[in-house]
């Protein structure tokens, strides 16, 4: 009798919390938090590389504490991948600044093919970004808007992060 008891006990908390969830999906307040410790307002991601690490690693925990949520899932996603776009475009502006460009070396292994690279990573990044988008847009409207992620200026930005990608691609190449 007690073990029924228990288990009836131990079923109406999994069902309580189950509730409670359903009732209170993922809001964005946890994702604008971590956005604002290490962003300034209307940045797509972090500025330096160690706040994008530390940002990628609040938003995997995010993505792991919502793992039932697919809409949390992708928004953490898009996050990641604008962390990570930065993160190639900050590493290929270094590796570019340090190649001698009074004598290109355009050979693989080369900083000037190396920045190429993380920008061809940067672009790929752009486009998983780009890709989640549409899918949160198209499963999860409300949440898309609530996160911001259906405002026509985050695609503008999307638009001019890869108009400007192209442009140091093309100043690069200039170099070969």
């Amino acid at each position: 009798m007690k073990k029924l008891v228990v288990l009836i006990v131990l079923l109406a908390l999994l069902f309580a919390a189950w509730f409670v969830f359903l009732m209170n999906p993922p809001g964005y307040d946890e994702f604008k938090a971590v956005e604002n410790r290490y962003m300034q307002p209307d940045e797509l991601a972090p500025a330096t590389l160690e706040k994008i690490n530390l940002y990628k690693q609040e938003m995997l925990l995010l993505k792991r504490k919502y793992s039932q949520s697919q809409e949390a899932a992708l928004l953490a996603d898009i996050k990641i991948d604008l962390a990570e776009m930065e993160e190639n475009i900050i590493l290929a502006g270094n590796e570019f600044s340090r190649a001698d460009r009074r004598n290109p070396d355009c050979s693989e292994g080369s900083r000037i093919s190396k920045s190429t690279k993380l920008l061809e990573g940067a672009r790929k990044k752009v486009a998983d970004v780009n890709k989640n988008t549409l899918k949160l847009e198209q499963g999860y409207k409300a949440f898309a808007e609530t996160s911001g992620i259906s405002k026509t200026e985050f695609r503008e930005s999307l638009a001019g992060i890869s108009k400007s990608i192209e442009g140091i691609d093309n100043i690069i190449n200039s170099y070969c």
